[in-house]
């Protein structure tokens, strides 16, 4: 039942934040480890939440908005799983959400991801990501929605540290030479 979403999505147009609003994600990363597996009720929910923008921004109601808020998404995990969503929701999102992760901060070998050659896979994975959305998703945009060394908020003195910085600095020159100009 959309009913509170749409009062959210209401009284936030008829707002001084109208204007402020860039766009809407809708969930994290639903299918991972199976939280929702039936990929049709993504998709319902993605074209009614399309709907309720665009009935409750809509230029004819008030003329004052500079911009409709855009549909992000899937912010899902991993290459295959982001094939799987985009093929179903490409039509219905604006900006397309990966997240990107190298391992688990609980695993005490993560740092051999910064100092060996397994990060050099970011350039190809994010390639593989961003031909997907531009065969799913009209006018295709991708950004890392969220992105670290290690999901399960990092490990001590690793992902807080310099050597961190070159997972990151990695990831950055893999966007950029994919999509310069979402980076």
């Amino acid at each position: 039942d959309s009913t509170n979403a749409r009062q959210l999505l209401q009284y936030t147009a008829q707002s001084e934040y109208a204007n402020t609003v860039f766009g809407f994600e809708l969930g994290n990363e639903l299918t991972h480890r199976g939280k929702i597996q039936n990929i049709t009720r993504l998709v319902n929910a993605h074209q009614e939440l399309r709907l309720i923008i665009d009935e409750t921004w809509s230029a004819a109601t008030n003329s004052n908005y500079k911009h409709k808020p855009k549909i992000l998404g899937p912010a899902s995990v991993g290459p295959s799983e982001t094939k799987i969503l985009l093929k179903a929701l490409g039509s219905h999102i604006d900006i397309a959400t990966y997240h990107k992760y190298h391992g688990s901060g609980k695993d005490a070998s993560i740092i051999k991801h910064a100092k060996g050659t397994s990060i050099i896979q970011h350039p190809r994975n994010f390639h593989e990501i961003s031909k997907t959305v531009n065969k799913y998703v009209d006018n295709p945009e991708v950004w890392v929605g969220e992105g670290a060394m290690a999901f399960n908020s990092g490990r001590q003195n690793i992902t807080d540290s310099f050597v961190g910085s070159f997972w990151f600095t990695n990831l950055l020159g893999a966007i950029s030479k994919s999509r310069p100009h979402t980076v």
